[in-house]
C-alpha cells in the first residue's frame, strides 16, 4: 500500500523499490494512482503507457488491481490496448461475416483507403483495393461520399450483379463509418425487388379500400335518413316542450329575487325524463333560496346594528389608546432627558486627559448603555462604561440607579486623605448594592436579573498610573503602536448566583504616552484588527468611527489619550 514493488515477473530490477514517484511518458505517477484507486476496499482500474516484454516502445495499457487483505498486498494485471483492439476486430469481423437478412442480405467491410477488409459472398475481394473498378463500384462510391459530406452515414446508388436474376440491377446501399477502427460497414438491397413488392401491396390495399368505402357509404345513408326522422320527433317532445316549461318557472323565480312577491310558481315536475328530475332539484333549490333570502334580510339588519355599535366602541377605544400612547411617548421623552443629563460634558473630561473621543451606535430612543465621569481629587479621575441590558422606562430607571450608586461611592472617596482608590472595590460595591436590590425587588421588573456589564478606569495624574477593573467589558491600550488587551472578570453585576464574585484590578504605568480604548457589546474584539492597528490620535484615520455602523448591536466606544511627552517650542529670530 506504499507503492513498493514486491514482485514483478518481467522486470525483477524493480523488486524492493518504492515506485510512488515513477511516471509514464505522459507524466502520470501510475503506481501511486493504482494505490489510491484501491483504498476503502475498491477495485482499481488505471490507464498508462508501458513497454511490452523484451521491447522498448511504449504502448497504452489498462491495468486492474485488487487488495489481498490478509497480507495487505495489491495484486494487479493488465492488457495492452492494441492487443485488445486486434482481438476485438477479429471477433467483430467474424460476427459481421455471418450476419444475414432476407433472401440475399449481407454486410461487407472496407476501409477509407478503398481496401476491402471482408466480403462474405466474394472472399476473393478481401485485402484488395478497388479504385475505378466498374464491377465493384460501391467501395470507392461509399468512401468518396463519406469524405465529401463529412458524415458518418450515407446512401449510395450503383449497378451490381444480382445472384437471383444473374443480371446487373440497380442497388441502393447504406454505408456507415466506425471511426475508432476506420472501418466502413455497408449493406444494400436491389430496388427492382423492393419496387415490385411495394406495387403489389399498393394494389391490394387500393382494391380493399374501394370496396370498404362503397359499403360504408350505402349503409350510412340509410341509417342517417332513419335517424333524422326519429330525432325530429323526439326533440320536440322530450326537449323543446319541457325546456319551455322550465324557462317559464325560472323566469318566475328570478322575478321573485328582484321584486320579492309573496308566492312563486314551481317548475313542472311531471314526467320521468332528465328534465323532470332536474325540475324537482331546482324546485328544492328555489325553496331553500327563498328561505335563505328571508334569513339574509334579517341577518343584514342585525349586522348593520352590530356594525354601528362596534364603530362607536372603536371610536372610544381609539381615544383611550391615543391618550395611553401620548403618556408613553412623554415617559420615553422624559427618560431620554434623564439619561442625557448624566452624560459628562467634554470640558470636564479634557481636564483628565490630552484628548478623547466617543463613538455611539444607539438606534433605540432610550439607550441601555451610557458612560459617566467624575473627579475624585484635582489629580484623580474615574471613568465608567455601563450596559444595563434593559429597554424602555425600566432601562431608564436602572440607568439612574447605577449612576446614583457611582456618585455616592465617589463622593465618599473625596473625603478620604490617604486611602488608595481601588477600581475592584468600586465594582464590588456596585455589585453588592445591585444584587441586594434584585433580591428585594424581584417582582418589580425594574432591575434586570440578567445583570449589568461595567468597566471602571481610574487615572492618577500625579502617580501617572491607570487602574482598571471590568465586569464583561475589556480594556485595550497602546503605548508603542501595538494594541494590547486586559481581560475582565466574565461575570455580570447583579447576578444573584455570583454575589460574592471578586473583581480583579490591573495597573498600567502610563509613562510618557498611553492610549486607552473600551467598548460595550465586544465591539473592538469583533470589528477592529489589532494586528494592523492605526492610532486615531496620531493619524487622521479613526477606525473605530469608520466601523461603528457595521455592528448590529447597540454599542459605545470610548477612547482616551494621555500624552506626557515633552513639548518642544521653537523660537526663531532674524531674517
Amino acid at each position: 500500500m506504499d507503492a513498493k514493488m514486491l514482485m514483478h515477473p518481467i522486470l525483477p530490477s524493480l523488486n524492493g523499490k518504492n515506485l510512488s514517484g515513477l511516471k509514464d511518458a505522459q507524466g502520470k505517477p501510475f503506481f501511486r494512482e493504482i494505490v489510491d484507486s484501491v483504498h476503502n476496499g475498491k477495485n482499481g482500474i488505471v490507464k498508462y503507457y508501458w513497454t511490452k516484454p523484451k521491447g522498448k516502445k511504449l504502448y497504452a495499457k489498462i491495468s486492474y488491481a485488487k487488495v489481498f487483505k490478509p497480507y495487505n498486498w495489491i495484486v494487479g494485471t493488465g492488457i495492452y490496448v492494441d492487443d485488445l483492439k486486434t482481438k476485438m476486430q477479429q471477433e467483430a469481423m467474424g460476427a459481421i461475416r455471418s450476419m444475414r437478412y432476407g433472401k440475399n442480405g449481407y454486410f461487407w467491410i472496407n476501409d477509407m483507403n478503398n481496401k476491402m477488409i471482408m466480403h462474405p459472398i466474394k472472399p476473393e475481394y478481401d485485402n484488395k483495393y478497388f479504385i475505378d473498378t466498374p464491377k465493384v463500384p460501391f467501395v470507392k462510391l461509399g468512401t468518396d461520399k463519406l469524405k465529401e459530406t463529412k458524415l458518418d452515414k450515407v446512401f449510395i446508388e450503383y449497378s451490381f450483379y444480382t445472384p437471383a436474376t444473374q443480371k446487373y440491377s440497380h442497388k441502393l446501399s447504406i454505408v456507415q463509418l466506425f471511426k475508432p477502427w476506420g472501418w466502413v460497414v455497408g449493406t444494400g438491397a436491389y430496388t427492382d425487388y423492393i419496387n415490385a413488392k411495394i406495387e403489389e401491396e399498393r394494389k391490394k390495399a387500393q382494391e380493399e379500400m374501394e370496396s370498404q368505402i362503397t359499403h360504408i357509404i350505402a349503409t350510412s345513408l340509410l341509417v342517417l335518413l332513419g335517424m333524422i326522422a326519429i330525432i325530429i320527433i323526439l326533440i320536440q317532445k322530450i326537449i323543446i316542450n319541457p325546456l319551455e316549461s322550465f324557462k317559464y318557472g325560472l323566469d318566475k323565480f328570478f322575478k321573485y329575487l328582484n321584486i320579492n312577491p309573496e308566492r312563486i310558481a314551481k317548475l313542472d315536475e311531471s314526467g320521468n325524463d332528465e328534465i323532470a328530475t332536474m325540475a324537482k332539484e331546482v324546485n328544492k333549490g328555489i325553496e331553500y333560496a327563498v328561505k335563505t333570502h328571508q334569513e339574509l334580510i334579517s341577518l343584514r339588519k342585525q349586522l348593520e346594528q352590530k356594525v354601528k355599535e362596534t364603530s362607536d366602541n372603536l371610536d372610544k377605544t381609539k381615544k383611550d389608546f391615543d391618550l395611553l400612547n401620548q403618556d408613553r411617548q412623554e415617559s420615553l421623552a422624559f427618560g431620554k432627558l434623564l439619561q442625557n443629563s448624566i452624560i459628562p460634558d467634554a470640558e470636564s473630561i479634557k481636564k483628565a486627559c490630552s484628548d478623547f473621543f466617543v463613538c455611539k451606535h444607539q438606534p433605540k430612543e432610550t439607550s441601555s448603555q451610557f458612560y459617566i465621569f467624575d473627579t475624585v481629587k484635582k489629580h484623580e479621575y474615574i471613568f465608567a462604561l455601563i450596559d444595563v441590558k434593559k429597554e424602555g422606562m425600566s432601562g431608564v430607571l436602572t440607568t439612574m440607579l447605577v449612576n446614583a450608586l457611582f456618585k455616592q461611592y465617589t463622593a465618599s472617596l473625596k473625603h478620604t486623605e490617604d486611602e488608595q482608590i481601588s477600581t475592584s472595590a468600586i465594582l464590588g460595591y456596585i455589585n453588592e448594592q445591585i444584587t441586594t436590590l434584585v433580591k428585594t425587588n424581584a417582582n418589580s421588573g425594574f432591575i434586570s436579573k440578567a445583570g449589568i456589564d461595567c468597566a471602571v478606569i481610574f487615572f492618577d495624574k500625579n502617580a501617572n498610573v491607570v487602574k482598571f477593573s471590568g465586569a464583561n467589558i475589556s480594556l485595550w491600550y497602546s503605548q508603542d503602536a501595538s494594541l494590547q488587551v486586559i481581560e475582565p472578570v466574565y461575570e455580570t453585576i447583579g447576578n444573584t448566583e455570583a454575589k460574592d464574585v471578586e473583581f480583579k484590578e490591573d495597573v498600567i504605568d502610563v509613562g510618557q504616552y498611553l492610549e486607552l480604548f473600551t467598548s460595550t457589546s465586544s465591539y473592538i474584539k469583533e470589528y477592529i484588527d489589532t494586528t494592523d492597528f492605526v492610532s486615531p490620535f496620531e493619524s487622521e484615520k479613526n477606525i473605530f468611527k469608520e466601523n461603528i455602523d457595521k455592528t448590529q448591536n447597540e454599542s459605545i466606544v470610548l477612547g482616551f489619550q494621555i500624552d506626557n511627552r515633552p513639548k518642544i517650542i521653537l523660537e526663531y529670530e532674524g531674517e
